[in-house]
This record gives structure tokens, C-alpha cells and sequence, in this order.
């Protein structure tokens, strides 16, 4: 398991098979890179101050995708799995429209939470745009 600085509003996890490669890893953590300098939570509302995201990439169904919101800390925490045999075979490119998408996948499943004083629309919306900016996204 690999993990960013907790002090970062955005911050990265990724449970991984071994098989992985370790650049497909590095993409998940220039993601949050990207996200922590382009991002402020407080344009959304004060609802949110945390977003912890994990990639699961495994060939076994031992990790479930799970979400939640812990409204004491601010905090969202989402575990997204993602098809192993789909991120395998990715080029590093493809991989990266497969993370954004996970990413977006996991506002999807936040937002059935009710968060309070949190613009989740607009928060997606912006992702959107950085992934779209970046190329990691095409525009549709």
C-alpha cells in the first residue's frame, strides 16, 4: 500500500497486485498533485475538508468498493475498485482516463451521501474540467 501526506486535502492510496507496475502507481499520485494545486475545497462549501481516494487494483474480489462520509471530520473516504485485466493491459495513457473516471466514480457514489454545506455538483464540474485540461479526459 502506498499513501500521501494525510495533511493534504487530497491525498492518495492505491491496494495494488504485485503485478502492477510502479508507473501506473506514480499516475495516481500525480493525480492528487494535480487536484492539490488546482483545488480548494472551501470554493465548495465547508462541508468537506479531506478526501482520502484509494485505487483497487487486484485480480481477487477481497476488497469491495466502499464509501463514506465522516461529517465530525470533514472527511471522504472512498475505495474504488477498478478491472484489473482493464488497467493491466492500459497504456500509461489509457491508465490515466481510468483513474480520472475511478475518481469520478467515487464523487458519483459520495455524492448519494447527504454532505452538508458541500457544492458536490460544482466540485465535479471542476474535476472534470482539470482532468479534461490535463488530457486525461476527453471532452465530450
Amino acid at each position: 500500500m502506498h499513501t500521501l501526506s494525510p495533511e493534504l486535502p487530497f491525498s492518495a492510496t492505491s491496494r495494488v497486485w504485485r503485478e502492477v507496475a510502479m508507473d501506473k502507481c506514480i499516475v495516481i499520485y500525480s493525480m492528487n498533485h494535480m487536484l492539490n494545486h488546482a483545488l480548494n475545497f472551501s470554493d465548495y462549501g465547508l462541508g468537506i475538508e479531506v478526501f482520502n481516494f484509494t485505487v483497487i487494483i487486484e485480480p481477487r474480489e477481497f476488497f469491495p468498493t466502499k464509501f463514506r462520509y465522516v461529517k465530525k471530520k470533514k472527511r471522504m473516504d472512498a475505495e474504488v475498485r477498478m478491472d484489473y485485466q482493464q488497467a493491466m493491459d492500459a497504456s500509461l495513457d489509457e491508465f490515466k482516463s481510468l483513474v480520472a473516471n475511478t475518481y469520478l466514480q467515487a464523487i458519483d457514489l459520495l455524492a448519494t451521501k447527504k454532505i452538508p454545506d458541500f457544492d458536490m455538483p460544482h466540485f465535479r464540474h471542476d474535476v472534470v474540467q482539470l482532468f479534461e485540461q490535463k488530457g486525461w479526459l476527453v471532452a465530450a
